[in-house]
């Protein structure tokens, strides 16, 4: 395997794809044990701010990651010190998990693009269906203008809806993998 260049920051994207069930104890990992997102409860929205977004640096980019999530079990618990009583949420059975992979899918033009200039990241885009998690990547970089991101080198399984002032300009898609199907979405970054 050819050496991938690694002067770049990573950028991890989460979230449902539009119109997706609700998930619960998301987990997202990578293959050296990284805890890269979580969330207690994960809903689907339409819009360009769906889910969570961090930014890493020096980390490379993961061989491969795991996504899961987990039953929602819901309870009460008394705190005794003030006598009240709170909803409280915990997880049970497993209900999903998929491993999906990152490094080897990602051309080594677009990684070297990532690399020629400071400030460019690659950026993940996981999206999760009921029955699969999908994976679309692009080049994150600043403007030149001031303010903003500037996205290009897109790739993957999933490429995000354009949204601007809260309207969509170009739909987005994404690729159903049992039926190798594009399917369009609202979905956005």
């Amino acid at each position: 395997m050819a050496s991938r260049p690694a002067e770049f920051g990573v950028v991890v994207s989460s979230g449902l794809m539009q119109g997706e069930d609700t998930k619960y104890g998301v987990e997202i990992k990578s293959n050296s044990g990284r805890h890269l997102a979580g969330f207690a409860s994960l809903r689907s929205r339409i819009g360009p701010g769906v889910g969570q977004t961090s930014g890493y640096g020096g980390i490379g980019l993961p061989e491969w990651v795991e996504v899961s999530w987990r039953e929602p079990i819901y309870g009460k618990k008394f705190i005794p010190s003030t006598g009240n009583t709170i909803d409280v949420l915990d997880f049970g059975r497993e209900l999903g998990r998929f491993r999906v992979e990152v490094a080897s899918r990602i051309p080594v033009d677009v990684l070297k693009y990532a690399s020629a200039e400071r400030g460019r990241a690659i950026k993940l885009m996981f999206r999760l269906l009921d029955d699969d998690v999908v994976l679309g990547w692009c080049v994150q970089e600043p403007s030149k203008l001031g303010g903003g991101w500037l996205f290009s080198h897109f790739g993957g399984d999933f490429k995000p809806a354009n949204w601007v002032q809260g309207a969509v300009t170009e739909k987005g898609w994404y690729v159903n993998r049992k039926t190798g199907q594009r399917v369009d979405t609202d979905t956005g970054h």
